[in-house]
């Protein structure tokens, strides 16, 4: 169980990092009378599901720990 948890809490800490650098770079920014709006064209449920992931990696080796 341990390794498992490893293992997901790498692919978590992956997912989360390339989705995230594919979300900041797809992004827009457009200046209007001093404000800035940000227009965002992505999906987010790859981000959500590597940060769900990552907590479940996480809870996997605190409660594995534990025993």
């Amino acid at each position: 169980m341990k390794t498992l948890g490893i293992v997901v809490v790498i692919l978590g800490i992956i997912g989360t990092l390339v989705f995230g650098i594919q979300a900041m770079n797809k992004s827009q920014s457009l200046n209007i009378f001093g404000n800035e709006i940000v227009i965002s064209t992505i999906s987010w449920l790859p981000i959500t599901v590597s940060i769900v992931l990552l907590i479940g990696g996480i809870l996997l080796l605190a409660f594995t720990q534990k025993r």
